[in-house]
């Protein structure tokens, strides 16, 4: 099983600037994704759940421990934690890092190398394996950084932007050693700013702008702000039939991010009604659907369209 996180009105302030304030919410097994606009805090609160900050106020605590607690060090070797910047040591090679990070962790001698390796390979650094890292590039030090993370199978996953800076291949690679982790039971927490990633990734969402705005299931998260669904009618004329269909009491926008001339109805079961009402008036209808909120327009009703 995965360690229980369990924060608890927790906030961090810097000097006058608050970073996070009356955070609270849990997280056991599973992957929980932390998402938020530029400045919402997310960074900070992932640093908080590693014990790299304490809260200014509130708890903090992993599997029952205060991250504040000097007990806190004796989680540290089940937890892999990935910072958002890959700032790494210029001089070692990928292998000599991991080699010395696994010693760190109480790893004898003789076995570091072999798990340095096996995490080398876990994230295709086998060629760079002997270069110094200060010569590799940005992509290939967030391997690293991935590799030392998953290093031994830990019980939680504390990752700050992972996906920053991968390629596409290794975003794939990434994807699955998640799932199968989480499959483990692992508890993962992880922001991120791919939220295409996230929809298909998290069990559970958390929109946070300071403050948590939404903890839940993104099945939750639509329902809280229903309709999830909407009818996209593709016509001709969009900004006549916009008209035509208000006078007529429909509750409709046009919205060109869902298609050339597409009309959107609130109420999706009156899009085959609409649309006959638009073809006996002269217009053309191209198209009637359904359309699901994705997470994206999820998150933006929620943070007032300010963009990740």
């Amino acid at each position: 099983m995965g360690l229980r996180v369990e924060v608890r009105d927790a906030s961090k302030r810097f000097g006058f600037k608050i970073a996070y304030d009356q955070v609270s919410f849990e997280a056991d097994s599973g992957i929980l994704a932390v998402i938020g606009p530029n400045g919402a805090g997310k960074t900070t609160l992932l640093k908080t759940l590693v014990g790299l900050y304490r809260p200014s106020k509130g708890l903090v605590k992993v599997e029952g421990v205060d991250v504040s607690s000097p007990l806190f060090d004796r989680l540290l070797s089940k937890i892999g934690y990935v910072p958002e910047t890959p700032d790494l040591p210029a001089w070692p090679t990928p292998c000599e890092l991991l080699e010395t990070l696994a010693r760190l962790e109480g790893i004898d001698s003789l076995d570091a190398r072999r798990v340095a390796r096996e995490a080398a390979s876990l994230m295709g650094l086998d060629e760079d394996c002997e270069t110094r890292i200060g010569r590799l590039s940005k992509g290939v030090r967030k391997r690293i950084l991935i590799a030392q993370a998953f290093m031994r199978e830990r019980e939680l996953y504390v990752l700050d932007e992972p996906y920053a800076g991968l390629d596409p291949e290794w975003v794939s690679t990434f994807r699955n050693l998640l799932l199968e982790r989480a499959r483990a039971g692992a508890t993962i927490v992880i922001s991120s700013h791919i939220l295409r990633e996230v929809e298909d990734l998290a069990d559970r969402i958390l929109v946070l702008k300071t403050q948590v705005r939404f903890v839940g299931s993104m099945q939750e998260l639509k329902a809280k702000l229903s309709p999830s669904k909407v009818a996209v009618i593709i016509v001709d004329r969009p900004e006549e039939a916009l008209e035509y269909l208000r006078r007529l009491g429909y509750q409709a926008v046009i919205d060109s991010s869902k298609g050339k001339g597409a009309v959107v109805l609130k109420d999706p079961d009156k899009a085959f009604e609409a649309a006959g009402l638009l073809r006996d008036s002269g217009f053309v209808v191209r198209e009637v659907r359904l359309h699901e909120m994705s997470l994206e327009e999820a998150y933006l009703a929620l943070v007032g369209g300010e963009k990740h």
